[in-house]
């Protein structure tokens, strides 16, 4: 999320203390997934490529005092030469003042090609800024550890 964040503000240029920064950006990452590879016993690489429609708010100081983050990604899981589908559309709104930041939305479905979720998280998550867990609404299966759909789809 860290470069998330680092992108929307080098777009950012003067801004007025009324008016919000907006702007958008695509980027792609590719990574393997340590906790789904704890859990499957292999490695799980994902890949997704990401729209982002930001926005960065300011006080009458013209301070940055929060930032909204509009996300739609679509990709894989992939290993063992089998792959899965991950899509996410979500707002992530990060309270620069109070150092929170809260995820609503679809955070990661993850479904088998032609049909059949593996998983779902949606909701809300909301952490502090150590990254704790605040607030949780709605089920969110991978962000507690539940792969094992995931592991069994990747497994020849």
């Amino acid at each position: 999320m860290l470069a998330v964040v680092a992108a929307a503000f080098a777009f950012v240029g003067k801004a007025s203390a009324a008016t919000p920064s907006i702007g958008t950006f695509t980027f792609t990452d590719s990574y393997v997934d340590d906790g789904a590879s704890a859990a499957c016993g292999f490695p799980v690489t994902s890949t997704a490529t990401t729209s982002v429609l930001f926005q960065v708010f300011f006080d009458q100081s013209g301070n940055p005092i929060r930032v909204q983050l509009h996300e739609d990604s679509s990709g894989t899981f992939t290993a063992n030469g089998l792959s899965v589908n991950q899509t996410s559309h979500q707002r992530t709104i990060l309270n620069l003042v109070a150092g929170t930041e809260t995820d609503i939305g679809i955070l990661i479905h993850v479904s088998i090609p032609g049909g059949g979720t593996l998983y779902l998280d949606r909701g809300l998550l909301m952490f502090d800024s150590n990254g704790n867990l605040l607030f949780e609404a709605g089920p969110h299966p991978s962000f507690h550890g539940d792969f094992p759909g995931l592991c069994a789809a990747l497994t020849p």
